[in-house]
This record gives structure tokens, C-alpha cells and sequence, in this order.
């Protein structure tokens, strides 16, 4: 039994010697696969359990006549059953809820008493507030538990999770609280455009009914705290005292951090702050992850050793207080897939066996499997598992553990302590910034796939962050320990956490600040994730007794780099074939309120028209990014800001820091409006060394065989307010013409009908549709064959697109289709909708 256990200790720990002899590796994968059909294909719990009698009666069967070679696949079909099963059900849990199905039709207002699971998030204030349309009021939101709903006889019992936003400041509650509210409960949206996030399939993964929003703190009343001696209630007591414990203690500056560092609380940290820790690729030193279980698993070693604990005694105390810990948190999948590893070494030591490392991955991985199956489809399951897999299986492979020869021990005898000392800390920096390495290879695909976002500064400063967190980790656990009971002991534990965190936030600092240390990327083909994954699997899974030399001199090894090099290349290439040879697409964006208007043509370039909602500048992060990103479009050519509304350009400043523009074309009176806004905007551009350009009447712009005409306003300008100045393109391709009219009205109206216009194949709706500048004239001047209006719901009893559905033109509003994308192509013309997946052939004026 010893030769076999250190058998599986010769080679790298995801080598294909240990693999073959794990026995979960192939139980894990049969899981996996389980789910992931069912994710995919859904086929139902009926079918699932047919499949899983049939299974267990050829296991049967098998067992009865001996057939031991056939056993352990039938037993793998089994799991692949089981895996599925475990899937639909927890999927169907939600769904099946009377509530769900009632939200199917529409939102509901409802009264309900709810149970808060976590620390309310108050909303921080805006970054930019000149860029904001509305004034926004503080908002509250926080995850409760339905107990209870109203329903005409009295209350009746209800259960389900939802995510509760009270647009105020509600400050006087905390987690465990029972309450009882007045508001509307939205059910789960589908996405409105390309690239969004879709909240239906997130509400089924976390088990939410939906968004539960309430108007006013009046319509809040408190009923009590659950208290008691259950375990939740005192969890969630203990975690409250330690939140205001770092809250009173610690200096206002690091305090929110801290919180989120030992808690995995981020609701103090501010949005730009966070976003800092994201954009430089180290945000996995503050959330809870395997990292912080790690940290205090070798400091609470080194104590338990200091204090003579026997190793299998010392496995179980760090194992059970690294559960409790983690618990403790909030018992977020992160952490909980941390416990689960530690465990599983735990458990090893226990017994006293030299397991494969590839096998306790795998229980690991099943561990995660059945407390939540829809957990490896999120990114941080993905991240935190192939982290951990490059780091015991890769880094072996890069640092080979060989034996000093009889030169080196010779030497080595000779050096001072000093020496010695400095030498042992240079590998300690260089096995570091090693593994770092090898970490951010194995993940960089899957991060530019989540995050869009590579960040190669993470190579210089995630070692130095993981050692001034780490520090500040174990003081602020210390901290924590102690209960704040004692006052020395306090303030200097206090300081090495503030110490260590200001640091860390001066780094990140530093690092957004590099040159090229980050930048967003579009989202990777998947041939291209698939093809990393593969060079991944076949570098952590390569048998470590067949050697490189072997396989070229068979030729095996420049066939299999020439084929990995083609599919790349292809799965590059695929993001610059989007649009057709000689087409033109042109896509108005799903934003509420606002305007965002895309436009992509044959030879690769893109240009957008307007960039701007009532929403506030989050268009671009939440619609506008997620859209080009999903198009496989790095860089914008060309931004044309119609006019001076908020609703038309809130949005210009995140896109450039997101996208590389080459040039931003402004109407002739943009900057003569005097807000905040416009200010602020033009003064940003003006640091950041933008291309300007004034566009007005008669002007053109030719790129890609498109012609982009403005016919309004003149250089001058008219008289009137920035609507009657707005700039008018009329886009000519293909023989085909399309009008984009920014929020035109009133006098400017009136000049842009007195100048003559050939007939517009599609019309872009003024002013969002208001009735006020979608006329009876208009529609004789322009003489549409079909009219886009870029709007939010309707408001009154008007009906939108009136004088266009009188005259059989039709009218699709992006509130009711999500993104409508136009199609010019030479052979025609088409209308297609994003959500109702229609699309509309139209008869352009040149073919009559």
C-alpha cells in the first residue's frame, strides 16, 4: 500500500498515471455531463427518471450474471441520470411556484411579510451626478424570504426568495429582520438586447421569484427580529457583531473593505473602488475564495504546531474552524468550495492516507455538484476550480521538485544565515510570481469570457496584494477572535489591517494607472475558449512518462501545435465575418428612455449615433458594452452625438473607457448649452486628447461605401432649445436610405421639412415617438416604408405611432421588440426583433 500511495506522489498531480487511477475522477465527469444535458436540452423530469429505472435495472441485471466488466459504465450512467435529475429538480423549484407562474403575466402589486436573509446594500451615490437625468434618491435592496402574502380572506403562507428594493435610505434594519411591505413584484425579465444579462436563467439557478419594489419607506413596517437560539439566527447575529465591530474600530477609509475581506460583505465598498480591484484583475484578494481559507489555514497550522497538536488533530481543528468560518461569511459558494477542499485534505490526513490530489479535486467538484448544480456555470465555480487546478497540477510542471546534489548541500553548508535567509526568500518571491503566472495563463480565456477584461498587471501586483491582504486578513481575524476586548490589542491590530489595506488600495491604484495594465476585450469566440481549454487539459493531463522529444521525432507533436494554431486562427477570424459583404447594419438599442443606435458595416468599421438615457450612464455597461462585446467589436470608429439632452450622451464617457474611438462628431450649438453636464463631458474629452469634429447641414461622412448625410442643423444653428438644434443624419447605402432624427422639433422641425428629401426606407422616430414631432407632415416629407421608435413604456392614453399605423406603416418600438436591427443588404431590405424574433422584409422605394 505505501509503494502504491507514493507511486501517485512521483508525478504532477492532474498527470494521466494519477487520472486513470483516481476512481471519482470518472464519476465526477459522468455528473457533470448529467447536468449539463440537462441545462442544454432540457428534457424533463419524466424522462430523467424513465432513464434512471432503466439504469438501475441493467445495474441489476449486470450484478445478477457477473458482468463486472460492463458494471462500472452502467454505474456511470447512473450518475450521469442522477446528475440530470438533480439539475431539473432544483430548476423546476422555482418555476413551479404558484407566484411564478402568476409573474408569467405581468407584474402583480402585492402586500407580503418577508424575512430579510442579508445586510441590506443602501445604494452609494452617483460618480458623476452631472450625468444623471433624474434626480435619484437613495435606494435599499437586500435578498428576503416570502413568509407570507395578502390575499382577500386574510394571509396565506407563501415561500420563495426575492430581491426587495426600497427606493429610500432605509437605515434601521438589518439581516433576520421581519417585515412587512407594500409594493410590486416584477417577475425575472428576459434580456432586450444581444450580450445582456438574461434574469430569467439567473432566477432559476438562485431559486428568486423576482424583484420586489417598494415606492416609498411608508409602505415599510418592521414587525420584529426572529431572534432565538436557532443556528441561522445566531449566525447571522455573530456576523452583525463582527460588522459593527470593524465598523466602530476601524478608521472610516479601510472599514468598508475590511468588511468585505473578512465578511465577504462588498455592500460598503464603493462602486469605483471595487471596480478598481476588478479592472486590474487582483479582485479575488478582497472576495471570499480558497485564497482567504488558505491564508488562515497556514497561520492556524503554525499555531496549532507551536502549541505540539499532533497532525491528524491539528487537520480536524483547522478543518472544522475553516468551515465554521466560511459559514460564517454568509456560506457563499465561494467559500463553501474552499471548505469543501480543505475538507477533503482534512479527511485524508485523518485516515491517515496519501491520496491522489486529482481525486480529492474531484470530491470536491461533486461536493459542489449536489449543494447547488447550476454553480460550475457560474464564473466564479470556474475561476476557483481551474485556479486550484493549475496550481497543484500546472506549476509542478514548471517547477520540477528534484533533489540538490552533493554540490549544492556543499555549498549551501557554506553560506551565512543571512545568506540563507535572503536566498529562501527569493524563492519564496520567485515561486510566487511563478505561480501567479501560471494561474492567469490557465484563466485568462475564461476571465475574458465572464469579465471581458485582461489584465496583465496582475502579474506584477497580485503578489504583493495577496501579502498585504493576507496580513491584514489574519489581523483582522485575530481582531475578530479577541472580540474587540482588548484595548492595546485593538489598536494594534487595527493598525496593521489599515496599514495593509491602504496599501493594497494604493497599489491597485497604481495599477489602473499603468500603461496597458488592463483593457476590455470583446467576448472570445468559443472555438477560441474551447481551444485554450483543450491546450489547458492537455498541459495539466500529459503523462509524465512520455517525454516531448518522443512525440517529434513521430511528427505527433508539430501536427497537433499546426492543427491547435488553425482552429485559433479561425476562431479569430470568425469576429471580423459579423456583417456580411456588402451589408450595413443598423441596430437600435433596447435602453428605455434614451437613444443608442449601432451601426456596422462589410469592411469591419462601426459607428454609433447617440449614446445616452434617462437611466443614467449604466446604459453602456449594462446594454451598450455587452452589445458591441457580443459583436466582437474592440474599437468604435466613430461616435455622432445628435445634441445637448442627457438621454442622448450620458453614456459617451464609460464607452470610452471601455472602447478605443477614433473620432466623436458633435452637433454646431452641442457646446453652447451650459449644464453640468455638457461641461463635464467636454472637459473630459478635452483631458483624454479626443477628436472632435462639428458636423452640420450638407456635410457628409463616406466610410465602407456608406454615406452618412447631415441635413440638419445648419452651422449657425436655429432658434429654439437644443431638440430644435438636434443633428439629423440621413444614412445612404445600397440604394437605400434611413433617417436619424435625434430628438428633432418644434422650429428645427419646420426648416428640416422645408428642405427637400428623396422617400426614406426606414424612419427613426423623433423625440421617441412624442406626438409632438411625429406629424402628419413628417410622414408626408420623409414617406417611410417603416418607423423605429427608440422609447421607453408609454405614458398616457395616446397611442404610440398613431399617425404611422393610420397610414399602414409599421411601427416597432424597442420597450415592446428589445433591439430592432435593420438589414441593407443588395438584394433588400429587413427589420428584424431582437425579442420577438421576427423579422420583416421591406420594400425599399427603389424597387417599385
Amino acid at each position: 500500500m505505501a509503494d502504491r500511495m507514493t507511486l501517485g506522489n512521483r508525478y504532477p498531480a492532474f498527470a494521466w498515471e494519477n487520472v486513470v487511477r483516481a476512481p471519482l475522477v470518472p464519476v465526477a465527469l459522468a455528473a457533470t455531463l448529467g447536468v449539463a444535458c440537462d441545462r442544454a436540452l432540457t428534457p424533463g423530469q419524466t424522462l430523467w427518471l424513465s432513464g434512471l429505472a432503466i439504469v438501475i435495472i441493467a445495474l441489476l441485471i449486470a450484478s445478477f450474471r457477473r458482468w463486472r466488466a460492463g458494471i462500472p459504465a452502467i454505474f456511470w450512467l447512473w450518475v450521469f441520470a442522477l446528475g440530470g435529475l438533480h439539475h431539473q429538480m432544483q430548476q423546476q423549484l422555482r418555476s413551479d411556484s404558484d407566484l411564478a407562474v402568476r409573474l408569467e403575466s405581468g407584474p402583480m402589486p402585492i402586500e407580503a411579510r418577508l424575512r430579510l436573509s442579508e445586510t441590506p446594500r443602501i445604494s452609494h451615490p452617483p460618480e458623476m451626478p452631472e450625468l444623471i437625468a433624474l434626480p435619484r434618491t437613495a435606494s435599499t435592496r437586500v435578498q428576503a424570504s416570502l413568509l407570507q402574502i395578502r390575499v382577500a380572506d386574510g394571509w396565506q403562507e407563501s415561500h420563495g426568495r426575492v430581491n426587495l428594493t426600497v427606493y429610500a435610505a432605509w437605515d434601521d434594519c438589518r439581516v433576520g429582520d421581519w417585515v412587512q411591505v407594500r409594493g410590486t413584484l416584477v417577475g425575472p425579465q428576459p434580456p432586450m438586447n444581444p450580450g445582456e444579462l438574461d434574469e430569467r436563467s439567473q432566477a432559476r439557478d438562485f431559486g428568486t421569484l423576482g424583484s420586489l419594489r417598494v415606492r416609498e419607506l411608508a409602505d415599510v413596517t418592521r414587525l420584529g427580529h426572529t431572534g432565538g437560539w436557532g443556528i441561522k439566527s445566531l449566525l447571522d447575529g455573530v456576523r452583525e457583531r463582527c460588522r459593527d465591530l470593524l465598523q466602530v474600530i476601524l478608521p472610516s477609509d479601510v472599514a468598508p473593505l475590511a468588511i468585505a475581506l473578512l465578511l465577504g460583505d462588498t455592500s460598503l465598498v464603493a462602486p469605483t473602488q471595487w471596480e478598481g480591484y476588478l479592472r486590474t484583475g487582483v479582485i479575488h484578494v478582497l472576495a471570499i475564495s480558497g485564497q482567504h481559507l488558505a491564508v488562515l489555514g497556514w497561520f492556524l497550522g503554525i499555531v496549532l504546531t507551536a502549541c505540539g497538536m499532533q497532525p491528524r488533530g491539528r487537520a480536524l481543528q483547522i478543518a472544522l474552524i475553516l468551515l465554521a468560518y466560511a459559514i460564517l461569511t454568509g456560506g457563499r459558494p465561494s467559500s463553501m468550495r474552499a471548505a469543501l477542499i480543505v475538507l477533503t485534505w482534512a479527511g485524508g490526513i485523518w485516515l491517515i492516507r496519501d491520496g491522489l490530489a486529482v481525486n480529492s479535486f474531484a470530491f470536491a467538484w461533486l461536493g459542489v455538484l449536489i449543494l447547488s448544480p447550476s454553480d460550475p456555470f457560474t464564473a466564479g465555480c470556474q475561476l476557483s476550480f481551474l485556479a486550484v487546478a493549475m496550481l497543484i497540477g500546472g506549476l509542478p510542471r514548471v517547477l520540477p521538485n528534484r533533489e540538490p546534489t552533493a554540490m549544492e548541500e556543499l555549498l549551501a553548508e557554506q553560506r551565512s544565515g543571512w545568506e540563507t535567509a535572503l536566498r529562501k526568500l527569493g524563492d519564496v518571491i520567485r515561486v510566487s510570481y511563478l505561480a501567479n503566472a501560471v494561474i492567469f495563463v490557465g484563466i485568462a480565456p475564461i476571465v475574458a469570457n465572464w469579465t471581458h477584461l485582461f489584465s496583465p498587471i496582475s502579474l506584477l501586483i497580485g503578489p504583493i496584494l495577496v501579502l498585504t491582504t493576507s496580513i491584514s486578513l489574519i489581523a483582522g481575524f485575530l481582531l475578530l477572535l479577541s472580540g474587540g476586548l482588548i484595548g492595546p490589542l485593538n489598536w494594534l491590530l487595527s493598525g496593521v489591517i489599515w496599514a495593509g489595506l491602504r496599501i493594497s488600495d494604493w497599489i491597485v491604484g497604481l495599477g489602473m494607472r499603468f500603461p496597458g495594465g488592463s483593457w476590455y476585450v470583446p467576448s472570445p469566440p468559443t472555438l477560441l475558449v474551447a481551444c485554450s481549454l483543450v491546450v489547458v487539459a492537455v498541459f495539466l493531463l500529459w503523462p509524465a512518462t512520455v517525454r516531448l522529444r518522443q512525440l517529434a521525432r513521430r511528427r505527433i507533436l508539430p501536427v497537433s501545435i499546426t492543427a491547435a494554431t488553425m482552429l485559433t486562427l479561425m476562431a479569430l477570424h470568425r469576429t471580423t465575418l459579423s456583417v456580411d459583404r456588402d451589408e450595413l447594419r443598423l441596430t437600435a438599442l433596447s435602453i428605455g428612455h434614451g437613444s443608442a443606435t449601432v451601426l456596422e458595416s462589410s469592411d469591419g468599421r462601426v459607428f454609433l449615433f447617440d449614446i445616452g438615457a434617462l437611466r443614467g450612464p449604466e446604459l453602456t455597461r449594462y446594454t451598450v458594452a455587452p452589445f458591441l462585446w457580443q459583436r466582437g467589436i474592440a474599437r468604435i470608429d466613430g461616435v455622432i452625438l445628435s445634441h445637448a439632452d442627457l438621454d442622448h450622451f450620458n453614456g459617451l464617457l464609460a464607452l470610452l473607457d471601455r472602447f478605443s474611438v477614433g473620432q466623436i462628431y458633435l452637433s454646431p450649438t452641442f457646446r453652447q448649452k451650459q449644464t453640468p453636464g455638457v461641461q463635464r463631458v467636454l472637459a473630459e474629452l478635452t483631458n483624454r486628447g479626443a477628436t472632435l469634429q462639428w458636423l452640420a447641414s450638407d456635410e457628409q461622412i463616406d466610410w465602407g461605401g456608406v454615406q452618412l448625410l447631415v441635413r440638419h442643423p445648419p452651422a449657425e444653428g436655429v432658434p429654439g432649445d437644443a431638440n430644435a438644434n438636434s443633428l439629423v443624419l440621413e444614412v445612404r447605402h445600397q440604394k437605400h436610405r434611413m433617417l436619424l432624427t435625434g430628438d428633432i422639433h418644434g422650429v428645427g422641425l419646420s426648416r428640416l421639412l422645408a428642405t427637400p428629401i428623396a422617400p426614406v426606407d426606414v424612419l427613426m422616430a423623433p423625440h421617441h415617438g412624442s406626438h409632438t414631432s411625429n406629424t402628419a407632415e413628417l410622414l408626408r416629407w420623409a414617406r417611410p416604408r417603416f418607423v423605429i421608435s427608440s422609447q421607453g413604456s408609454p405614458r398616457g392614453n395616446r397611442i404610440p405611432g398613431e399617425v404611422y399605423l393610420q397610414a399602414g406603416i409599421p411601427y416597432w418600438r424597442t420597450d415592446e421588440h428589445g433591439a430592432i436591427e435593420v438589414r441593407s443588404m443588395r438584394n433588400g431590405l429587413s427589420v428584424e426583433s431582437f425579442r420577438q424574433r421576427v423579422i420583416q422584409p421591406v420594400t425599399p422605394h427603389t424597387a417599385r
